[in-house]
């Protein structure tokens, strides 16, 4: 009863935001002020529900918080995109040779809005994985992992008695993190299985975005070489550079000088059979392997933030080789460079959806396909005729409407008809959508809202 309260109330706020928008024509502030006001009912709803937010005893309530949730994430998507595209740090310093890497990487953002686009929607997709049930399962994961100052201690415990008592011993007999595949040897069942479960927590950390975190728990378990990976990726920059003289405090030096090279064995190492999974995942993720990747890719989202994560690494690798050309050795650039090098096998974001759906399994496929899915895709994309069609033909092939992807798409025509996008897409279009979610308010008898939203068609159609 209550979600049902709930989702009414939506209804007259979305109505609202757009009204208060039109008077002050401030439609950024429109599209945060959605974001918010679904936010509040989907927090409303889950809070309200337990039962049926955790556990899913209630299908259809739990449907329609899903619903909730995803209309919320949209929107969060839709804020998120425009806030990228439209500002862009315009003070950026000139970069002075040698000095910095971020600096090279954010002046090109300037001009790519595609790879700007692309950061939002890494960004956008940790955010949503980062629920309330993913934390809990974080936290429960790392509670396992025991603060100790050396890894492989129950290897260690055993190489010391072995030794002492004239033991065979099957396992390794040093504490290089690559003894295992040097000696051919084993660890001791115990570390193997925590060596296991720390990579995944890392690989889950890193898929929220949390590096910091990753890294932290790299350190407290004693895997500071994995530790130092993480930190590898990071962009060089020494603000030294950029000091006046009069400045008296001396900067440390951020990230990798030497990325580039860097890059090139993670790129080789990703793909190493003889690692385990997720640590060949997590080596794919540094360095925009995707073959590393989807092994561990459970969902679609999943498949699209790795699909994206690495177009964005590819990306920034290529930025930098072309900085730092001069400074590569032949073979680095014929490898890099020619036509038959990275560049032309890199991922392009226009082209990441149909990368996705041409190699998936049969319900990663199903799941792309889905109306809020393709809603957000051509949102993402930019190809509101699309949108627009998608939106169209999912009104004419469901006879139950759902509430949620029609609120959401009915608004979100509303925004770009506003905006002045109506040149992009067929304007019967946006009508017959809009008398779609007029008829919708009329059967949930919201004749305040009926009268406004028919003002909002063209005259000769009210």
């Amino acid at each position: 009863m209550y979600l049902i309260l709930a989702e009414q109330q939506l209804y007259k706020l979305y109505a609202q935001a757009l009204a208060d928008s039109e008077v002050t024509q401030d439609w950024s502030s429109w599209v945060e002020m959605m974001t918010i006001n679904c936010q509040k009912c989907c927090s409303e709803a889950e809070i309200s529900h337990p039962i049926a937010f955790r556990t899913g005893r209630q299908p259809q309530l739990s449907r329609n918080i899903r619903m909730l949730q995803i209309e919320r994430d949209s929107w969060l998507l839709w804020n998120r995109a425009r806030d990228t595209l439209n500002n862009t740090r315009q003070d950026l310093p000139e970069v002075i040779p040698g000095s910095s890497d971020r600096l090279i990487v954010e002046h090109h953002l300037l001009n790519n809005p595609q790879l700007r686009m692309a950061k939002a929607v890494q960004g956008w997709l940790q955010t949503i994985k980062l629920d309330e049930r993913y934390q809990t399962d974080l936290k429960m994961a790392m509670t396992k992992l025991e603060p100790k100052r050396i890894y492989w201690e129950k290897t260690c415990h055993f190489l010391k008695s072995s030794y002492n008592a004239n033991i065979p011993n099957p396992y390794i007999t040093c504490l290089d993190f690559d003894a295992t595949h040097k000696q051919k040897r084993r660890l001791c069942d115990t570390d193997e299985q925590e060596e296991n479960d720390l990579l995944q927590i890392v690989f889950n950390l890193l898929r929220v975005g949390e590096y910091s975190k990753a890294k932290n728990i790299c350190k407290s378990t004693g895997y500071h070489w994995l530790a130092a990976l993480l930190s590898a990726n990071e962009l060089y920059h020494d603000e030294n550079y950029y000091c006046s003289e009069a400045n008296d405090i001396v900067y440390p030096v951020e990230g990798n000088q030497k990325r580039i090279q860097w890059i090139e064995s993670m790129y080789e190492l990703s793909m190493d059979m003889r690692l385990k999974l997720y640590e060949r995942a997590i080596y794919g993720l540094l360095c925009g392997r995707i073959e590393a990747l989807i092994p561990v890719c459970k969902t679609y989202a999943d498949y699209l933030w790795a699909y994206t994560s690495c177009y964005i690494e590819q990306e920034i690798h290529y930025i930098l080789v072309c900085a730092h050309q001069n400074e590569l050795t032949d073979i680095e650039k014929h490898r890099i460079l020619s036509d038959n090098g990275i560049r032309n096998n890199q991922l392009k974001m226009p082209s990441i959806f149909d990368e996705i759906l041409a190699g998936c399994p049969t319900h990663i496929r199903d799941e792309a396909l889905l109306p809020f899915n393709l809603i957000q895709k051509y949102l993402i994309l930019a190809d509101y005729d699309r949108l627009f069609h998608s939106i169209l033909s999912f009104l004419h092939t469901n006879n139950e409407l759902n509430g949620s992807l029609l609120r959401f798409s009915t608004h979100i025509c509303l925004f770009l008809y506003e905006q002045n996008h109506s040149e992009k897409f067929n304007q019967n279009n946006f009508i017959e959508i809009l008398t779609t979610y007029i008829h919708h308010l009329i059967e949930l008898e919201f004749k305040d809202l009926v009268f406004y939203y028919i003002s909002k068609l063209p005259s000769n159609n009210q």
